[in-house]
Order: C-alpha cells, then sequence, then structure tokens
C-alpha cells in the first residue's frame, strides 16, 4: 500500500520538490502552505506522515505540531520538523512539542525517503503493539482477568488495569507493594494470602489459591490468583508474574448447581441424593471405625388429607413449617 505524505510548508520550491523527489521513491504527496490549511488536511486526506516547516508564516511548525498532537485522529501520526536551524534547543524544542523526528534542511532527498520508511516502519510497529495491547485488555475485561508483576527485592508491583478494576481501586489508592491489597482481603483469609506472598518472595513458591476480597464499589468478591516465579542466574527470586481473575460469577453459579441438585427447592432441605450420599457415607464411616449409626425416620400423617381438602398450596406451607 502506498504512503501519503502531507507536506506544511510555505516555500512552494520545496513544496514541489518534495512532490517530485518523493514521488520516486515511491509516496504519494499531498501539500500545504499554512498551519490552517495543513491541520484541515491531516482531518481530511489522513496522511500516514506529515513533513512539517519550522518556520511558517502565520504560525510556527513548534505550535501547529503541539495542536496536531491534542487531536484524536494525530495522537499517533508521525511528524518530521524540517528545520534549516542547526542548534540543539530547536531540536529538543521540536521533539518537547511532539516531534517524532526532525530533518535539516537543505534537504537530501534520498536520505529523506530512507527516514521516512523507518520511521514509518516503526509506526507501524507500534500501532501494531497498542492494538495487540488493546485486544489484550479488553480480553482481560471480558474474563475479570488483570496481570501484575512483582519484584520482592524492591516491593514494587506493576499492575494492569482490570486489576484494580477488580479491586474497585484506582491506581493512585493502591501502593506499590503487593502487600498493599491485603486491607481489602476478607478479614478470614488475610492471614493465608499473607503467608502465601511471603512464602513467595522469600522462598520463591509459586502458588495458586482463591481467597475472598472486599471491593468498596462491587461488595464481596472471590478470586483465583496464581503466580509463577521467575529467578536470576544465581537462583535468587528476580520477579514474580501472576494473574488474579475475578471468578465469583463461577463461584455463585457453582453454588446454584450444587443448590438445584441437592437441595429442596419448596423447602430448602437436604434432597433424596444428598441424603443418600450422606447416609452412604455414615455408613461407610461406621464399618471403618466398627461402630453403628441410626437412622431416624419422622413421617407426617393424614398428609394427604391436607392437600385434597385445602389445596396445594396450604399443603406446601405445612411442609415448610
Amino acid at each position: 500500500m502506498t504512503s501519503k505524505i502531507l507536506i506544511i510548508d510555505d516555500d512552494p520550491i520545496i513544496r514541489l520538490l518534495a512532490v517530485e523527489k518523493l514521488a520516486e521513491e515511491g509516496f504519494i504527496v499531498i501539500e500545504a502552505e499554512d498551519s490552517a490549511t495543513g491541520i484541515q488536511q491531516v482531518l481530511d486526506e489522513k496522511p500516514d506522515l506529515v513533513l512539517l516547516d519550522v518556520i511558517l508564516p502565520d504560525v510556527d511548525g513548534y505550535q501547529i505540531c503541539q495542536h496536531l498532537r491534542s487531536l484524536p485522529a494525530a495522537q499517533h501520526l508521525p511528524i518530521i520538523m524540517l528545520t534549516g536551524l542547526d542548534d540543539t534547543s530547536s531540536i529538543v524544542q521540536a521533539y518537547d512539542h511532539g516531534a517524532t523526528d526532525f530533518f535539516s534542511k537543505p534537504i537530501n532527498w534520498k536520505l529523506l525517503g530512507y527516514r521516512i520508511r523507518y520511521i514509518l516502519r516503526a509506526s507501524r510497529t507500534v500501532e501494531q503493539l497498542a492494538h495487540s495491547e488493546a485486544a489484550l485488555a479488553n480480553a482481560q475485561r471480558l474474563a475479570h482477568l488483570g496481570s501484575w508483576e512483582w519484584w520482592p527485592h524492591t516491593n514494587t508491583t506493576e499492575r494492569s488495569d482490570e486489576y484494580y478494576r477488580i479491586y474497585g481501586m484506582h491506581k493512585g489508592s493502591l501502593a506499590s507493594s503487593m502487600f498493599a491489597v491485603l486491607p481489602q482481603v476478607h478479614a478470614e483469609d488475610q492471614e493465608r494470602v499473607k503467608t502465601v506472598l511471603e512464602a513467595a518472595a522469600a522462598k520463591g513458591q509459586a502458588y495458586q489459591h482463591e481467597f475472598r476480597i472486599l471491593s468498596p464499589q462491587l461488595g464481596l468478591r472471590v478470586v483465583h490468583e496464581q503466580a509463577r516465579i521467575f529467578r536470576n542466574d544465581d537462583g535468587c527470586v528476580n520477579y514474580i508474574e501472576g494473574i488474579t481473575q475475578d471468578i465469583t460469577e463461577l463461584v455463585d453459579a457453582q453454588q446454584r448447581i450444587r443448590n438445584l441438585a441437592y437441595y429442596d427447592n419448596l423447602t430448602g432441605l437436604a434432597n433424596r441424593q444428598l441424603f443418600r450420599e450422606l447416609l452412604l457415607h455414615e455408613l461407610q464411616r461406621a464399618q471403618r471405625q466398627d461402630k453403628q449409626c441410626a437412622l431416624l425416620f419422622i413421617d407426617l400423617d393424614r398428609f394427604k388429607r391436607i392437600n385434597d381438602t385445602l389445596g396445594h398450596d396450604v399443603g406446601d406451607m405445612v411442609l415448610q413449617i
């Protein structure tokens, strides 16, 4: 696919040479002689790269570059500043205002063509990486899966956006230490989580476990966390990489399935299936311990008469009572 280059320069000779020389290098070149036209061309033509002169009659190139960076369509657009000012401060100023690169006048068009190809190739790589990162972030969001990296020797942690969402917190509200999440962990699980983290940091013990957290926004949640250890050449722990997944919905679904399978819908009491399993368990335990067990059977006399005379709704109420 042929790349489209926009040159913003008030010098008609420079623009003419750009059209001719860069066309020889296989580029399509569009022109703008002032800032307003150039900005509009960026929005309308969507060029792959902009060549921007530092000195323009209306607004200097630095301000144009800064303005382009404020536009959503041009946040990642490669911008090469064309400058005849051979001093370090001009170059630093170009980068400070968001330029991707600079190129000095008089222009060596052959060399500029190579520079453009290199920048476009790097830009596409960055775009692909950004797309991959966005896709990964979206997948993590859908799966309620947060990722993190922990460096125990400095006690610093890098966490993904989804990790913070799981805990219902913002980056600024959570300290860098991996242990900073402990106050959010359910009181009954805190000591176990702390012990697991300490063993991972000190002994390099990989782990996977489930625990409960109290999210300020979502309330009580159940998370599954697992980690793997990366060591230095001397065998010491270098860093720990892990994932934390909100499995509350899965746990709730499993509990609902268990309730449907083992509990009566009307009374909430154990049903026949659970009774059989519990009875079998007790019989086996009695046999192992050479003991006996008893079964107490309770029946409700004349219950059929209640159903027949007062109806099944009343019969259900009697069973519930």
